[in-house]
């Protein structure tokens, strides 16, 4: 390993590797009770809705609305949502972990073996070796 690596460091690094996993659940969340409002808005609809009217369309339109409100919310209120984004304890790299098709594979935060920034070690065993072991002594 080229790079020393404290004990401390190291479980700041941890922290902030749970701490990216947990922003991601929670953007995920915006967006599932987005789907969750669409769907429940399509059933109201569907219930009061003479059955003629009713169609597939309606429910791909309340999803879509209900998406596209949640989307909103995350675009508007990003520090609401997570208030603490993950970044390399050393360089402040962000480590927020991007998601979809678009984004490359060296840009995926849970694929990194080295922070981008400054080559920190990110690999969750070697990393709860390093936090493990005594100040100063062998890693």
């Amino acid at each position: 390993m080229s790079v020393p690596v404290s004990p401390s460091v190291a479980r700041n690094a941890l922290n902030a590797k749970s701490l990216a996993g947990k922003n991601r659940t929670r953007r995920n969340l915006v967006l599932l009770s987005g789907v969750a409002v669409g769907v429940t808005l399509a059933l109201i609809y569907f219930a009061l809705a003479p059955t003629a009217n009713a169609g597939f369309g309606w429910l791909l339109l309340a999803i879509a609305f209900g998406v596209s409100v949640s989307g909103v919310l995350l675009l508007k209120f990003p520090e609401r949502i997570t208030p603490i984004l993950a970044k390399c304890p050393s360089c402040n790299h962000s480590w927020e972990i991007k998601e979809g098709r678009s984004v490359p594979y060296a840009e995926r935060m849970p694929y990194w073996d080295k922070c981008p920034g400054c080559a920190l070690p990110m690999r969750t065993e070697l990393l709860q070796r390093l936090s493990q072991s005594i100040e100063g002594g062998d890693a």
